[in-house]
Formats: C-alpha cells, sequence, structure tokens
C-alpha cells in the first residue's frame, strides 16, 4: 500500500522537467541533433523509381535484344557462338592465337590480355583491369591456363543463354496476356454492339 502511496505522489510524465529542455527550447530533440550533424542528402537510389521508358530506352533494348541473338555474340574476332560446343571452340582457337603473342611460354601471361586496359589514348583504365581480372582469374604467376579461359567464356556465355531465355519467356507471357485481355475486349465489344442493336 505504501508503495502505491509513493507511486501516486509521483509527478506525471508530462509535468516531469526534461533536462534539455531549456537549452533546446520549443524545438524538438530530434531537430536540435539534426541541427548538429553534418549536412547530407539521400542518395538517389533508380531502383525506386519506375519512370516510364523512353524512346531510346526501348530502341536500346530491341537493338540489345537482336545482339543477343547473333552468331557472333562476342564479335568477329572471338569466332561463333551460336551453341555452347561453338563457344568452347572458338574460346581453345583464340587461346592459341594469344599465346602465339607469347613465343616460347606454354602458357598465356595476363599481361597479353591486360593490354585491354588500356584506352585508345594510351591511359590506364583500372576499372577495366579489375574486370579482366574477375573474368579470366590469372593464377598466382599472373597466367591463365586454357581450362580457366575457356571457362571464363563459357561463363559468360551462360549468362548471356539465360538473359536471352528470360527475354524470351518474358515474351511469351506477354503475348499470352496480351491475347487473353482481346479475348475479353472482344466479347465485352460484342455484347455492347448486340446491347444496343437490341438483339
Amino acid at each position: 500500500e505504501e508503495l502505491l502511496n509513493s507511486e501516486s505522489d509521483e509527478p506525471p510524465i508530462t509535468v516531469v522537467d526534461e533536462p534539455v529542455q531549456a537549452h533546446l527550447g520549443n524545438r524538438s530533440t530530434t531537430t536540435h541533433i539534426k541541427s548538429l550533424l553534418d549536412d547530407w542528402e539521400e542518395p538517389v537510389n533508380k531502383q525506386d523509381k519506375m519512370a516510364d521508358p523512353t524512346i531510346q530506352d526501348i530502341l536500346m533494348f530491341r537493338k540489345a535484344s537482336t545482339f543477343l541473338e547473333d552468331t557472333h555474340p562476342f564479335g568477329s574476332s572471338f569466332g561463333p557462338a551460336f551453341t555452347r560446343d561453338s563457344c568452347i571452340k572458338s574460346s581453345k582457337s583464340l587461346y592459341k592465337r594469344l599465346l602465339s603473342l607469347s613465343p616460347g611460354s606454354p602458357v598465356l601471361p595476363f599481361d597479353v590480355i591486360g593490354v585491354l586496359a588500356y584506352n585508345m589514348d594510351g591511359t590506364f583504365d583500372a576499372k577495366k583491369a579489375r574486370s579482366l581480372v574477375r573474368l579470366f582469374r590469372p593464377d598466382k604467376f599472373d597466367e591463365v591456363s586454357l581450362v580457366h579461359f575457356v571457362q571464363s567464356c563459357d561463363g559468360l556465355y551462360k549468362k548471356i543463354r539465360y538473359l536471352r531465355a528470360s527475354i524470351g519467356n518474358s515474351s511469351q507471357i506477354d503475348n499470352v496476356l496480351e491475347s487473353i485481355f482481346n479475348g475479353v475486349f472482344g466479347f465485352l465489344l460484342a455484347l455492347i454492339v448486340m446491347s444496343i442493336l437490341e438483339l
């Protein structure tokens, strides 16, 4: 009972003086603390924006789709890659051609591939170099074996084929939905015409 009486004697929470209330004035704690922090803005996340595609985006997408259907997706210098087997054969052929640029070496030095990291003006592109390292994965001797070279090309070819299949499957789903919508629209249109003609 004494405990209940002591609790009832305490002032309500709204009456208790906040220790920083005199310092803050009429501003809230959050507002004041935010004013003491460094100014910065929330970064823009493009995934949060579902903007309608422009005509240029649609044309670029169609161009990329036709690129996926090409029998030489990696370029004429690489060779044909319309199937996985043809991609592997072209990879082996390209590896031998690159190996000829380093006579006397049984394994391809990564420096031969690393030349691609240089721009036309002779400047070194570090981002492109990192991409080449991630793609071809040279060993501790800075060399790329035939198996690793073919494996890298095969992995990239796999991504292209999966992307192509995903686009094709999405197109089929869109066609099915469009046909269903057209059927429902035609049925409703026929009902409206019949009701007008009082048939």
